[in-house]
């Protein structure tokens, strides 16, 4: 959460050094100043950097998103998936591209623990994208996983995404340097990391599981069918995540004779 707020490398939502600002703008809006004395009784409805960011996580854990026509397969519905959804699905859970040993369990990533997840969780990867030195190096303000813990061997690694709703958040990769499902098929993942493709080859770095393989056209097509199931229309479509809009959720105090709101 603060990471994305405040974090100037990458810059985000670029609020750094801009938190007194962010929280009396919030203050100075009625509407949040009373939705945060309802929220945060304890705290007596101080905008702080604590409020604040429970007050977006609250939020994101309402971001559920398990209605997609693959979850309707999942629970029984054999008419739910079209037969190139039906192969695409095969070829991502199956041995040849070795996608679900990333993308696994209830959300298709690695990155929570849940039932039946047939791995045990490791959260970041190196998939090859790049390799600018032979050694495996990534771009120099990209260096990802490695930039927290200082360990070489982290080089390149970022954290596994959902693939719930894929088809709808390109562009893709962590750099969004890939432009659709196809290229991170075709150009990357067959190629056993993007990096082989270039001057310096494969990336000596990158996770285990990316190695080159052979896929047709027409198992990529199979494979963004599966991709296109994961979409959650009744998630995109739901007015709880929409944008609130001018009306504030909370009706506001009426003036009082004095011309004052009531306290």
């Amino acid at each position: 959460m603060l990471i994305p707020m405040f974090s100037d490398q990458p810059v985000e939502l670029g609020m750094g050094g801009q938190e007194k600002a962010l929280f009396a703008r919030l203050s100075d809006d009625p509407c949040y100043a009373r939705l945060f004395r309802v929220a945060f009784p304890e705290a007596k409805g101080a905008i702080t950097l604590s409020t604040v960011t429970k007050a977006i996580a609250s939020f994101e854990r309402t971001l559920l998103s398990f209605d997609s026509p693959y979850d309707h397969s999942l629970h029984g519905d054999k008419t739910a998936l079209s037969p190139a959804a039906q192969r695409g699905e095969a070829l991502f859970f199956g041995e040849k591209l070795e996608c679900s040993h990333c993308h696994n369990g209830l959300n298709l990533t690695d990155n929570i623990r849940a039932a039946n997840m047939p791995f045990p969780e490791t959260g970041f990867h190196n998939t090859g994208l790049y390799n600018e030195d032979g050694k495996g190096a990534y771009p120099a303000s990209d260096h990802g996983l490695r930039t927290v813990t200082g360990n070489a061997e982290d080089e390149g690694k970022f954290r596994t995404e959902s693939l719930r709703n894929v088809a709808l958040t390109g562009p893709y990769m962590h750099d969004g340097s890939i432009a659709t499902l196809h290229d991170v098929l075709a150009a990357h993942y067959s190629k056993g990391g993007r990096s082989a493709t270039g001057p310096h080859g494969e990336n000596p770095l990158r996770d285990q599981f990316i190695e080159p393989f052979d896929i047709s056209e027409a198992e990529i097509a199979d494979v963004i069918a599966f991709l296109n199931s994961l979409t959650d229309q009744s998630f995109l479509t739901n007015p709880a995540f929409s944008d609130p809009g001018k009306t504030c959720p909370l009706a506001l105090p009426s003036a009082s004779p004095s011309g004052k709101g009531a306290q």
